[in-house]
């Protein structure tokens, strides 16, 4: 005598459910489903780990083109409309006392280090004495209406910083501090000696000091100091607003199309 499926009983719990009922076995759908399941995400780990691979390569190339960690990160993505210059000059120095000079102008830097270019005004509305439009492998001095454009002779992204003694600064061992808007920001502190062919208003530098927010890299502040003998004694930039660039770069499509003539 043999028996159908229909009239065993279930071997598991030992219940009859009838001769009506078929068992139906579900390790076969139940094992394709997990083998589906493990290859779903095995495709998204791999895709995952793929993309973590390119943005770390992708952040360290764009890191390491644009600065040594070692050194003072003069290329930043930053802008600032409200900065400062002020230059101390030696008025009289009787070896008891010094007496100084100081004059103050207002800057305005917007500055697209991807794609190395530099906007930098001296001086705001109405008296606005100069701008620079500053590209990798030129510069521009643009007139304050916009009518007059001149190349600035041996300028480009990476001499303009040079200029300012700004490149191979040291990076020092210990984090610093600076007052910003009543509040005590930690600066990555930065000091060096400019190179010895470095002039600055016909004056060689002794002596740079710099300083960047330690978490985002933007500049606060760097002062360049001349020797004793000179009748310049300082010149110090404070971009106490100072932000990572977040606006659009569209301060450089005001470049008048007589600049790219020339």
């Amino acid at each position: 005598m043999s028996l159908r499926r229909s009239d065993e009983k279930s071997i598991e719990s030992g219940e009859d459910w009838g001769s009506n009922v078929s068992l139906v076995s579900n390790h076969s759908s139940f094992s394709c489903f997990s083998i589906t399941l493990r290859i779903f995400l095995g495709v998204v780990f791999l895709a995952a780990g793929v993309v973590a691979v390119v943005y770390s390569v992708t952040m360290s190339e764009r890191k390491d083109a644009q600065y040594d960690e070692n050194f003072f990160p003069y290329s930043v993505d930053q802008e600032c409309s409200e900065g400062n210059l002020s230059v101390y000059t030696i008025v009289s120095d009787d070896g008891s006392e010094t007496v100084f000079e100081v004059t103050s102008t207002k800057l305005v830097w917007i500055q697209d280090a991807q794609n190395k270019r530099l906007f930098y005004q001296f001086g705001v509305a109405p008296n606005i004495q100069y701008r620079l439009f500053v590209y990798e492998t030129v510069a521009y001095n643009v007139s304050n209406d916009f009518t007059a454009c001149s190349k600035v002779s041996g300028m480009n992204y990476q001499k303009f910083f040079a200029g300012l003694g700004l490149v191979d600064v040291p990076k020092k061992d210990h984090a610093e501090q600076l007052l910003i808007h009543g509040h005590i920001t930690k600066v990555n502190a930065y000091e060096g000696e400019p190179p010895q062919d470095l002039l600055i208003d016909g004056e060689h530098p002794s002596l740079v000091f710099a300083y960047s927010n330690a978490k985002t890299d933007i500049t606060y502040r760097w002062e360049i100091f001349f020797p004793r003998e000179s009748s310049l004694s300082r010149k110090d930039y404070w971009f106490e607003d100072m932000k990572p660039r977040t606006e659009d770069a569209s301060i450089f499509n005001d470049l008048p199309q007589k600049c790219l003539d020339l």
